[in-house]
C-alpha cells in the first residue's frame, strides 16, 4: 500500500517495496515565474527518485531538468502517467 510524505507541499509516494515519486501539484504553470515557484522544490531534491509535476498544461507532457511536466486532465483519465 503506498504511503504519502508531505514537506512544504510537496508530495513523496513510496510503495511498500520502498520505490518513490515526488509529485508537485498546481492549477496553473502558464506564467513562467509560477512554472519556476513550482519546480523550485522538486530542482532542490538530490536523490534519484522520479520528480513530476502536475498541472493544467493543456499539452502533452514534457520534461524540464528531468522532471515530468503532466497535464491535469490527462493525467486524471489514464492518458499521462508515471
Amino acid at each position: 500500500m503506498p504511503w504519502v510524505e508531505r514537506a512544504s507541499y510537496l508530495e513523496r509516494l513510496r510503495s511498500v517495496e520502498g520505490a518513490g515519486v515526488y509529485i508537485q501539484v498546481s492549477d496553473n504553470v502558464d506564467a513562467p515565474e509560477t512554472l519556476e515557484r513550482e519546480l523550485a522544490p522538486l530542482r532542490a531534491i538530490r536523490d534519484a527518485y522520479p520528480k513530476v509535476l502536475i498541472a493544467r498544461t493543456r499539452h502533452d507532457d514534457y520534461t524540464i531538468d528531468g522532471i515530468r511536466v503532466l497535464d491535469l486532465a490527462r493525467w486524471l483519465i489514464g492518458e499521462q502517467g508515471f
